[in-house]
């Protein structure tokens, strides 16, 4: 390793560790009571910041693990993806409080449009760290490395903080596929084809991303 920092690497790494736990709480306490979906997405950032945070606390001066960097790029670009196809679809939802877009919008969905479900679905399976996305393998390798270095402590947060990110994530999830909508909202809706389509292509991208760093890793 080279840079500024590498005389004093071992102090940044406490220092981001203490940040990568605070983040990881902060973001899935906050976002585990929110019924607002772009609140929940927000303050799930914050937890992914956590994510990332925890993999570059890995690397100190006696470091053995030098991919750490490359998969925290990894995991940066595996969240981009996702949130784009996530905020795609739910920016084409139409609401009449676009600041504030409740769950409740999203009822009905898979019938007003099953490409929209389809983009929400797996932008959030990506962002949850569900199997086979990009994103499971992403956060599945900030785990090993936080076990190649023993960091035992913040393992465990991190563990625990995808079990709590599943439950407000498939909240999103649920509303859009199996609840019923409350009023009138069960028409189609009709949006330009680039409206619909790019944030599912964004969603395809993040399945085979991760089926193709689990052929490249395995095989």
């Amino acid at each position: 390793m080279q840079g500024p920092l590498l005389p004093i690497l071992p102090q940044v790494s406490i220092v981001l560790t203490v940040l990568a736990a605070g983040s990881l709480l902060t973001g899935n306490v906050g976002a585990l009571g929110s019924t607002q979906t772009k609140r929940a997405l927000a303050l799930s950032g914050v937890s992914h910041a956590g994510f990332i945070l925890a993999g570059l606390s890995t690397v100190s001066s006696k470091s053995q693990f030098p991919y750490a960097h490359g998969i925290v790029l990894l995991y940066l670009g595996a969240y981009c993806i996702a949130t784009f196809a996530t905020m795609g679809a739910l920016a084409a939802i139409p609401t009449e409080t676009d600041d504030r877009r409740s769950l409740l919008d999203l009822r009905g969905l898979i019938r007003r449009s099953p490409s929209l479900t389809a983009s929400l679905t797996l932008g959030i399976g990506s962002l949850a760290g569900i199997p086979p996305s990009l994103g499971f393998f992403t956060k599945l390798m900030v785990l090993l490395l936080l076990i190649q270095t023993q960091a035992w402590g913040l393992l465990a947060l991190s563990v625990v903080s995808v079990a709590i990110s599943i439950y407000y994530y498939f909240a999103i999830i649920r509303e859009a596929t199996l609840r019923t909508s409350v009023d009138d909202k069960s028409a189609t809706l009709s949006l330009p084809w680039a409206t619909q389509n790019l944030p599912l292509f964004l969603g395809i991208l993040t399945a085979l991303g991760g089926i193709l760093l689990a052929l490249l890793k395995y095989n």
